[in-house]
């Protein structure tokens, strides 16, 4: 089902943990509060698997400019390709990753992982954001720019 009543934006997690660079494509994030932002990934993703409480990451919150590396994250897995090979990419001092070019980057910390009733496969994150830069002048990729 294709079900899509909110156009929202498309968003890159990322972060290193050891040797290995984990990163993935999400539509389902939002704001909760000044600091807080949670966002649901989906059992299906290499990244998801890799995260845990405490951990920090990057969210890059993609331009439209970047929607063909959106496209390319979503559409493979971090256990079979490098997927950050040859783009501009910052990692900071606590392994999260963040895309050059983006709307919005953020510094995230892993707050809680959960697992709600009737999609318990998937994982509600609950981030908190330690800190943020944006571009105004970039604009937003959006969900319906897939269409």
């Amino acid at each position: 089902m294709k079900f899509r009543p909110f156009n929202q934006t498309v968003n890159i997690l990322a972060f290193k943990k050891g040797k290995d660079i984990f990163a993935a494509t999400y539509a389902w994030f939002t704001q909760a509060g000044e600091e807080e932002i949670i966002g649901i990934l989906g059992e299906q993703s290499v990244t998801t698997h890799n995260i845990q409480v405490g951990d920090f990451c990057g969210i890059s919150v993609c331009s439209k400019e970047q929607k063909e590396i959106a496209r390319y994250i979503g559409d493979t897995h971090s256990n079979e390709v490098d997927k950050l090979l040859g783009l501009p990419y910052f990692v900071d001092a606590t392994g999260a990753i963040t895309l050059k070019g983006s709307r919005m980057t953020m510094i995230v910390e892993i707050v809680d992982i959960i697992h709600l009733k009737g999609i318990e496969a998937d994982s509600l994150v609950y981030f908190k954001v330690h800190e943020y830069h944006e571009n105004e002048k970039l604009t937003h990729l959006l969900t319906d720019d897939f269409k």
